[in-house]
């Protein structure tokens, strides 16, 4: 009887501590990811993107349990874990649209911000899953996306300026006029 006892307190010691890693690791990458954004002096930093990634991350972490436990307590009760998730996304949308602003010239920034806010609940999501591989590669590949964008942007506008200034030159100017 007290092997059971032991036996059980270890596995729930083992799954509190899955659950722990899974929030620390939701905490770290959505850091991360908010670190980006504050460096650049952006609204959405540490903070928000942190908050986001491990609220997103217990949701579905208690998703998940609670399908799993009205599995057992009944044949009758039969839920989705994905769910929850699923309100989570659309729910952060109002978020992102918040920080989305329209100026006068009809330009439009914050874009990026809410789309940072919705990767963060992503990753939140993929963390509470479980999908540690995935929620890590995704924080990658949003970082990558973050920081090769200027430099892309730099060299379409760099090519646009040339072909734009091609177009422009006279029958007796030539190229290096241009430069000049």
């Amino acid at each position: 009887m007290e092997n059971s006892f032991l036996f059980s307190t270890a596995l729930e010691q083992t799954a509190y501590l899955l659950i722990l890693g899974k929030m620390l690791l939701a905490l770290v990458l959505g850091g991360i990811i908010g670190l980006e954004r504050e460096l650049k002096h952006k609204p959405v930093g540490v903070k928000t993107c942190a908050i986001i990634a491990v609220t997103t991350c217990v949701l579905t972490i208690v998703s998940i349990q609670a399908a799993e436990h009205y599995a057992q307590v009944s044949d009758n009760i039969r839920t989705d874990p994905m769910r929850l998730a699923a309100q989570v996304i659309s729910g952060i949308g109002f978020l992102g649209a918040g920080v989305i602003l329209h100026k006068k010239n009809d330009a439009i920034s914050g874009l990026t911000t809410a789309a940072i806010i919705w990767a963060a609940a992503a990753i939140g999501v993929a963390t509470g899953a479980g999908f540690i591989f995935d929620a890590i590669i995704a924080t990658l590949m949003i970082l990558i996306a973050i920081r090769i964008s200027p430099i892309v942007q730099r060299y379409v506008r760099r090519k646009t300026y040339k072909t734009v200034s091609y177009t422009h030159l006279r029958a007796h100017e030539t190229e290096a006029d241009l430069v000049c």
